[in-house]
């Protein structure tokens, strides 16, 4: 628990996967690259909520401005006593690198991924307190979704289906809950209930690029599962297009990957069957 937020998962670096798993309670992505990271965590409607969110913001860049300073630290006495030039370059490539990543975390922009658009540590600082009713709904959700999600991956469907259960009480028309509980029925073997789930966020009005192929491939992945060569088509369609806009998710490429097996087009389908599971860390 941090300040009463429920800490999901950290994410160390960039770059390929070195360890992706469960360490002292929490899950970690480890990557090759030492560039950024990232820690998931939410947690439900409680006294304080903004001020708490700001403190974890404002965790990162004191996290850096700490180690620069502590390598500093460090560096006068090496400097006095003339140590060896490689225990006084290592310093100051960390103290290098700390001021670097804390003027980097500072700097108040957007950053781009897969799904959407986040922010900088600096760009949530100056945001926290004037978060609209909208945006703080969806962290409150997120609390619901992560807790549906860990369930899920640990095999604990009823629960997860518990934990979507209560947030969508709160949220009913919640996108990011709704998607969950449509996860959470395909576990559970409910394949036409995850389908029409799925189906249904697909036909909303307004929804993000990185969504829409999310819920494309969401639909293919349930047709396929509901083994109805009247849903072919469709899932091929679907998979195509979402494979197509985002080809290096490893969720999207197995999808499109057993649909082409389905084809009768093994060769185009089973490359992308190994990448997927070369992915795969559950």
């Amino acid at each position: 628990q941090t300040l009463g937020f429920r800490v999901c998962s950290i994410l160390l670096g960039g770059g390929g996967r070195v360890f992706s798993g469960k360490f002292l309670g929490l899950k970690w992505d480890i990557r090759s690259l030492p560039l950024g990271g990232a820690t998931i965590l939410a947690g439900p409607p409680a006294p304080g909520y903004r001020f708490k969110y700001f403190l974890v913001y404002l965790a990162g860049p004191a996290s850096h401005a700490l180690l620069a300073l502590l390598f500093g630290a460090a560096l006068v006495p090496l400097l006095f006593l003339a140590a060896p030039r490689v225990l006084v370059t290592f310093c100051l490539i960390c103290i290098f690198i700390n001021l670097l990543s804390l003027l980097a975390n500072l700097w108040p922009r957007k950053v781009p991924g897969t799904y959407g658009a986040g922010g900088t540590d600096g760009w949530h600082l100056l945001r926290v307190f004037f978060w609209k009713p909208d945006e703080l709904q969806k962290r409150h959700s997120l609390y619901y979704a992560l807790e549906a999600l860990e369930a899920n991956e640990e095999r604990r469907s009823l629960q997860a289906r518990e934990w979507v259960r209560r947030g969508l009480a709160l949220y009913p028309d919640d996108e990011l809950l709704l998607n969950v509980s449509g996860v959470v029925h395909t576990f559970l073997n409910e394949y036409a209930r995850a389908r029409e789930i799925f189906a249904g966020l697909l036909e909303r009005p307004k929804i993000s690029i990185g969504s829409k192929y999310l819920f494309l491939n969401n639909v293919a992945y349930a047709d396929i599962l509901l083994d109805d060569p009247a849903l072919l088509p469709e899932a091929d369609r679907y998979s195509a297009e979402a494979h197509k806009n985002i080809p290096w998710d490893p969720a999207i490429q197995g999808t499109r990957g057993s649909v082409l097996g389905l084809l009768g087009r093994p060769a185009e389908g089973l490359p992308l069957l190994r990448a997927a599971f070369g992915k795969h860390t559950n």
